[in-house]
């Protein structure tokens, strides 16, 4: 959604789904490392007391907008992306870390299920299923 909220200033070339595809698999990897080292060298308490506060940095950069009015270059690409860095970044970072999250603090809890916490995996895919079908184009 970030993505065609910034492609109107770019236009829909191939080079700006690219650099949006880009940014947004490297947060998806940066995230997925922060959920896993974090945890690692944290501990539970610690990295949850860590990612609250950033999560409460991420909502303070919310709404995501970004100014019609904006001078762009002729090849957009690395200006996009950090564009998408200063607007997005940190919002969606902390997003992609929720998932693997979730799952590791469920693992450590006292929870019946918890020494197998998988199904959660399909609970997500269908939560992002269901958030497609009622996506409006």
């Amino acid at each position: 959604m970030v993505g065609k909220m910034i492609l109107p200033l770019v236009g829909g070339a191939p080079a700006a789904w690219n650099s949006c595809l880009f940014f947004f698999q490297l947060l998806m990897l940066a995230g997925y490392s922060y959920a896993h080292f974090s945890l690692k060298r944290l501990g539970m308490a610690r990295q949850a007391a860590l990612h609250l506060l950033l999560m409460l940095v991420a909502l303070a950069l919310l709404p995501i907008s970004f100014d019609r009015a904006t001078k762009v270059p002729e090849d957009p690409s690395f200006w996009l992306i950090l564009e998408l860095f200063k607007r997005a970044g940190m919002p969606f970072f902390i997003l992609a870390t929720l998932s693997p999250l979730l799952q590791a603090w469920f693992s450590r809890s006292s929870h019946t299920r918890a020494t197998d916490p998988y199904f959660l995996f399909a609970a997500s895919n269908l939560g992002s299923f269901a958030a497609l079908l009622v996506l409006p184009m």
